[in-house]
Parts: structure tokens; C-alpha cells; sequence
């Protein structure tokens, strides 16, 4: 009897869809006969009839009033100092937006889940949700926001500072039906067309996204706060020929809304590591304007079936521990600047310590990072070069010393065999490179204790990384490490270390890197990752996010553009802003980036050293190692652009060093003038020409310093 092989494969198919359907039941925690019943194939949602909301005052202070509605849970303040009004719901019905997004726009909380043909529904306190006031003091009040539907519970509390309204959420109770996410006054400050004003994003250095221009973006801004959680991301079964380059990250938790007349800087204070922030400018989807954050109880991801790489999208099955607040300040027209904004933001984090108060010694430091040795494979095992040997080295910074106040020394692929073969072992010493390591004390050792080239020494597979679907996790071309490993991997050296008389350290990757892995959450490896950075004192650290940022002595590769998305129009530093007083910034290395002199100016605009990754052989010799991508680090080549460098960047910030940046402003297209609170101002020319600001004439790329003497 012959078997028809198109049957057979169709039923195979048939039966794998079965499968993936139980499968998907299974992981979403559904079981015949709970009390709710199974979820049903399709989501009946309740018809939604706008109502006007009915404020009632709920707390006062001398500065602000706070109105609550019962039927949203939308929210209005006052701020009495110069009489704006803030709202977080429509007010009055909208008939260029259909019934779902009034219903969203109406609502201060929108929850989101999953229903049974694993489709996003929406559910509105607005139109699904019950309010009810659970506590009311002088200066707070708590309400439970019952979604019957889904038999779920939120309970929020509201409390009114000074300047300030903290909002979090207290408490979570679900039903059967697991809850995704959570919008907390997703209109808050909202505006509809083409309006004075702006959002602030701290997206790599800081983002505007103009209100008052139409944008030809057809997509919104939406980022995971600290980046993009690599524990849900497929890795590809194939090579791909894709070179776009990442997106920068937000490190620092807050977004602002601006008027022109006031300004609202939000803080994410709570569940910050499974926050996203959303950004829509008029035209985008609605005619609206509005900026918030997504809490997220629950990441999409798919989940593999075969080694093909076929799977079935399915969301997590525990909730994170996440806890959201929120903290909105709420700030007149003297301080609703980008400055005033980020200075506003500053205060908040120096309050909660996530950020250390300091006076920096008043020099412009250089930074200069070298690469001692790097090895190539070859038909017999591994060929070391030596990039750059102690002697060298020493020489090169006895020039720089000539004329740099201050270098900052970080030394990588010090290790025997180079940088490729040192993670996360990175002793003993390559001793055709080094001399004597007693003259080596003052400078910083990079290491690396979170990524590792395939075949570094001391990685067994079991101690790498894996995703939700089960595949070893990867950073660029080098596999990731199971964060509770790195906290071993760092005290077997650190004794060793010590014996030498190396106490300095810049640490690659611990401070930048959030993510969930198979068994565990972001949480808990922040905390793993934490505990490893914890074990060295003042390291310096690469653009780290919030949590890991007081750790460090001085950061570096401070980025000196946004991601660059259609939505967002401008560069504005807030990152800088918040940080400078409280560490030198550098950049990242300008010797391999495609604009020098550029670079250099955007160095004195922001705040920032200059940094250069050196060797003193040819970059030549590395074009077969895993350092293939430094294509410009010969010493000779750069010794006078590296002096040119410093004196172009000192003679401008040496004039504003413990000072603070009150104003910057675009006096013409392309030229841009930075005050500070010591009264020097610098004007920046971008243009490939002259140009004049007021009486200033000023060189293409360059600057003009004013000292108020």
C-alpha cells in the first residue's frame, strides 16, 4: 500500500499545531476546571461610552492640588505657583480617535493580558475598571482598581510632596487570566497637533523630540529602559550579513514633557528594570501627543519547537517582581530648560543616593587605553603579537605627560596570549610584553568577567548564558556568561591581582548589560552582576546604567549621539548633565571614529575627555585577531592629533571644570552657545564655515570661549 506523502504531511502539521496549542496552555498556567473557566477563543470587550470626568480634590499642599475621578482613576494637578494644569485623561469626548484609544486616553490605568488565541487585549480603568478608596491622609491616599473581568487587582497609592506627586503601585492580584503589562497615566501631559514644546529622552546622550514640528516618522519611540533584555532574543540559526548598528541605551530612568512655560519630569522610581518608554508625536497612530511607560509583568518570546527554529509566541509564565512608581515633578518656566530639566533629575538621584555627591579635582584628564598584546590562530595553535611592551608604553606616556595634566591609564591584553584568550582569566601576565609590573601599579587593568571569545580558558558550556529558549547567549562575537558565575570568576583573581600590586580596575560590561536568562529574572542577575562590581573599589566603568553608576570612579564611552530614530529631531546632553559633576566622563576612543575633529567638538559641547585606544605597533598586525576592528591605533600616526586633542579640549573645559551647564541654545542653525553657572560661555560652530554669532567670529568646527571674569 503506497502512502501519499502530501497527507501524511499535511497531518503531521495538523498534529504539531495541536501540540503547540496544548503546549501554550500548559505554559500559561491554564487548567481544565479552574474556577474562571478556560479563556475564551474570542475576547468579548465591554461597548465604552465616554463620560466626562467627575474631579473631586483630594489632597492640597501650598505649591499643588490634586484632583482624583472615581469612574477613570484620571488624575488633575494644579500647580499653583503658576497656575498650569496637568492632565492624565480627555476631559471632553474626541471624535478623531475611535472608541478603543478614547477609552485608553480616558483611563489613568490600562492593564494588558493575553486571551486565549494569544492575541493583546486591553483592559481600561475607564471602561472595565471599578475604583474604590482603600486610604486618604493629609498628604495621601490609596484606591483598589478591580478589573472583574479578568478577576484582577491593582492597588495604587498617591502621595503629594513639595513639588512633586509619587505614584506606585502597592499591590497586584490576578485571575486566571495572567496580566502583561501595565500603563500608569499614559496622557499625563498630553497635547494634540503641532504644539510649543517637546519630550526629553535620555536615549545614549539625551533626545528631543520637537512638538511643535510634524514628523514624516510613521513609527513610535518605544525602548526598554537599560536596553533590550537579551534573556527573550532569539539568536540567529544562520549568518546574517546585517551590520546595522544597536540602538544606544537609556540609562538613566526618566523622560520630560516641556511647554515653553513649564515643564514635567517623570522618574521612573520603581520596576525601572521592566519599564519601556513610549513616545507617540501627533500623526503617529492619533493626532496626540504623549510619553509614557510600559511596565512589563510579562515579555513575549518565542518559544522553540525544533532546531529548525520554528516555535510559538507565548509570553513568560512567572510575573516579574516588578514594583511600578512613578515620581512626577512638576517644574515652572525658570526651570523647564534641558538644563533645568536634568539638573531637576540630578537632585532626585543624589537624594536616593543612586548617585554620589562630589567635587572632582579641578584638571582636564586624558584618557589613553592600550592594547599590550593580541594573538591570531593559526595551523599550530596561536601566534601572540605584542602590541605594545612595557618599555614603549612607558615612553609614550612620558611624551604625554609633557603637556597632559592628568592621564588616565587603562591597559588591556596584559594576559599571556593577549586580549582574545584572557577573558574571564586574565593571569598570568604576558611576560614578553611586561617588564615589571611594580611600575604598573597606578594603572587600570580592564577585565572582563561577564563576556568570553569561544574557547577562552576556565568557560566550561555550563557556565555560559542561556536565553528563554534555551540558546547560549551572545554580546557581538563573544558569548555571554551565566551572571552568578562572575562573582567567582572575579575573587579567584583579585588575590592574585593584589599579590602583584594591581588594585585598579576597568571593568568591561558589568554595568551595561540587564537581562533575564532560562532560570532567572533581570532582577536577580543585576543583583549577581552588582555583587561582582561590589568587590572592586572605584573602578572605572563604561556607560553604566542607573543602578551601577555610583560604583564608579570615572566613566567612560559616554555616547555623543541618540539612536537616531525618524521620531527623534535633536541631540540634547542630558546624560552629561546629570553626571559631570560627580565623575569625569570620557568619550569613547576618538582615534576610531569616522570624524575627529567632530568628535573633539562634540567633547567640549557635552562636558567630556577625550579617550584614545593606543598601541604602539601597526594596527596591521591585528587584521587576523579578534581585534580586527581597531583600525587606527599606531601610536606615531596619532602623536600630535592625541596632543592637538588634548589642548583643543582643555582650553575650552578647563573653564568650567565644578561648574554647572545652566543654559545651551541654538543661536544659529548650527551654532550653539553653553553657559554655565561660573558665567563662561562657549559658542560651538558646526558648519564646515565661518560663522558669526553676535560680535563672535567663529572658526568651522571649532568654539570661542567668554569668561566672565
Amino acid at each position: 500500500m503506497r502512502v501519499n506523502r502530501a497527507v501524511v504531511g499535511y497531518a503531521i502539521k495538523i498534529a504539531l499545531l495541536v501540540l503547540a496549542t496544548v503546549l501554550l496552555g500548559l505554559l500559561l498556567g491554564y487548567k481544565p476546571g479552574q474556577s474562571s473557566g478556560t479563556p475564551p477563543a474570542v475576547f468579548v470587550q465591554r461597548p465604552y461610552t465616554f463620560e466626562r470626568p467627575a474631579f473631586e480634590k483630594v489632597l492640597a499642599n501650598d505649591n499643588l492640588e490634586l484632583y482624583f475621578d472615581r469612574k477613570s482613576a484620571g488624575i488633575k494637578l494644579v500647580d499653583l505657583r503658576n497656575g498650569k494644569t496637568w492632565h492624565s485623561v480627555l476631559e471632553e469626548a474626541d471624535r478623531s480617535i475611535n472608541n478603543v484609544w478614547q477609552a485608553f486616553f480616558s483611563s489613568g490605568v490600562t492593564l494588558e493580558h493575553i486571551d486565549g488565541r494569544n492575541t493583546v487585549r486591553r483592559l481600561n480603568s475607564a471602561r472595565d475598571g471599578e475604583t474604590s478608596f482603600v486610604d486618604v491622609s493629609s498628604d495621601h491616599f490609596s484606591v483598589a482598581i478591580a478589573f472583574p473581568d479578568v478577576g484582577a487587582v491593582i492597588e495604587v497609592k498617591y502621595t503629594l510632596g513639595v513639588d512633586f506627586l509619587d505614584i506606585s503601585v502597592t499591590g497586584v492580584e490576578e485571575g486566571a487570566i495572567k496580566l502583561t503589562s501595565l500603563y500608569l497615566y499614559p496622557f499625563m501631559g498630553a497635547s494634540k497637533g503641532t504644539v510649543p514644546g517637546s519630550f526629553l529622552i535620555p536615549d545614549g546622550i539625551g533626545a528631543e523630540l520637537d512638538l511643535s514640528k510634524k514628523t514624516i516618522a510613521n513609527s513610535p519611540f518605544v525602548a526598554r529602559v537599560y536596553g533590550l533584555d537579551k534573556g527573550f532574543v532569539d539568536i540567529p540559526t544562520t549568518l546574517s550579513l546585517d551590520t546595522v548598528a544597536d540602538p544606544e541605551r537609556i540609562t538613566l530612568p526618566f523622560y520630560a514633557v516641556t511647554t515653553g512655560e513649564a515643564a514635567l519630569l517623570g522618574v521612573i522610581t520603581g520596576g525601572d528594570l521592566y519599564a519601556e518608554v513610549q513616545a507617540y508625536k501627533s500623526g503617529i497612530v492619533t493626532p496626540f501627543n504623549w510619553i509614557t511607560t510600559r511596565f512589563i509583568y510579562r515579555q513575549m518570546y518565542r518559544k522553540l519547537l525544533n532546531k529548525k527554529g520554528e516555535g510559538v509566541s507565548i509570553p513568560q509564565a512567572q510575573r516579574n517582581p516588578v514594583s511600578p512608581a512613578l515620581r512626577f515633578y512638576f517644574l515652572d518656566g525658570s526651570n523647564s530648560s534641558p538644563s533645568g530639566i536634568a539638573a531637576k533629575a540630578r537632585e532626585d538621584f543624589l537624594l536616593r543616593g543612586l548617585i554620589p555627591s562630589r567635587r572632582l579635582e579641578p584638571v582636564v584628564p586624558l584618557k589613553l587605553e592600550f592594547l599590550v598584546a593580541e594573538s591570531e590562530k593559526t595551523t599550530f595553535g596561536r601566534k601572540v603579537h605584542i602590541m605594545t611592551p612595557q618599555s614603549e608604553l612607558e615612553r609614550i606616556l612620558a611624551e604625554v605627560g609633557k603637556y597632559s595634566q592628568r592621564t588616565v591609564v587603562v591597559l588591556r591584553g596584559y594576559t599571556s596570549g593577549g586580549l582574545s584568550t584572557s577573558s574571564p582569566d586574565h593571569l598570568p601576565l604576558e611576560r614578553k610584553a611586561i617588564e615589571d609590573i611594580s611600575r604598573l601599579s597606578e594603572f587600570y587593568f580592564y577585565v572582563d568577567y561577564l563576556t568570553a571569545h569561544e574557547g577562552s580558558g576556565g568557560v566550561s558550556r555550563a557556565r555560559y548564558a542561556q536565553n528563554r529558549s534555551e540558546q547560549i547567549m551572545i554580546e557581538g562575537p563573544r558569548f555571554i556568561i551565566d551572571p552568578r558565575e562572575t562573582v567567582s570568576f572575579a575573587l579567584e583573581e583579585l588575590e592574585s591581582f593584589s599579590k602583584l600590586g594591581i588594585e585598579k580596575f576597568a571593568l568591561a560590561h558589568l554595568a551595561e548589560l540587564a537581562f533575564s536568562t532560562r532560570d532567572s529574572n533581570r532582577t536577580e542577575n543585576v543583583e549577581a552582576l552588582l555583587e561582582t562590581v561590589s568587590l572592586f573599589d572605584g573602578p572605572i566603568l563604561y556607560n553604566p546604567n542607573l543602578y551601577m553608576i555610583s560604583r564608579a570612579s570615572h566613566i567612560s564611552d559616554i555616547p555623543v549621539s541618540n539612536s537616531g530614530y525618524l521620531i527623534e529631531d535633536s541631540v540634547v546632553p542630558l546624560l552629561p548633565a546629570v553626571l559631570r559633576e560627580s565623575f569625569w566622563l570620557f568619550t569613547g576612543p576618538v582615534n576610531l571614529t569616522s570624524d575627529f575633529r567632530r568628535e573633539l567638538l562634540r567633547a567640549v559641547d557635552y562636558g567630556l575627555f577625550p579617550s584614545f585606544y593606543i598601541t604602539s605597533e601597526s594596527s596591521m598586525k591585528l587584521v587576523e585577531t579578534a581585534s580586527s576592528d581597531l583600525f587606527s591605533t599606531e601610536y606615531e600616526n596619532w602623536r600630535e592629533k592625541i596632543e592637538f586633542a588634548y589642548d583643543f579640549v582643555s582650553k575650552a573645559l578647563e573653564n568650567t571644570l565644578n561648574s554647572r551647564l545652566v543654559e545651551r541654545v541654538e543661536v544659529a542653525a548650527g551654532l550653539f552657545r553653553n553657559t554655565y553657572d561660573n558665567g563662561t560661555s562657549i559658542t560651538l560652530n558646526y558648519n564646515e564655515n565661518p560663522a558669526r554669532a553676535g560680535d563672535l567670529e567663529i572658526e568651522p568646527l571649532s568654539y570661542v570661549v567668554e569668561v566672565n571674569r
